[in-house]
Parts: C-alpha cells; structure tokens; sequence
C-alpha cells in the first residue's frame, strides 16, 4: 500500500506521469483490494 503512495507523491512531482501514476493506483487498488484491519 505504501508503495502505492509512494507512486501518487511522485506522480504530483512529476505532472507529466501524473495521469498514467493514477490509473496504475487504481488498478492495483482494486486487484489488491486491501484488508480492513
């Protein structure tokens, strides 16, 4: 989940791969799907 973060700081860093940083996030949320803990 960090990493996924991680991803979104530097995609705000850099508004070139800001677009393609957001639709990675959002593919990997939904496959992890994180767990409530």
């Amino acid at each position: 989940y960090s990493q996924i973060c991680a991803q979104v700081v530097r995609a705000a860093m850099k508004p070139q791969y800001k677009a393609e940083a957001e639709r990675v996030a959002m593919a990997n949320v939904k496959t992890v799907k994180p767990k409530k803990e």
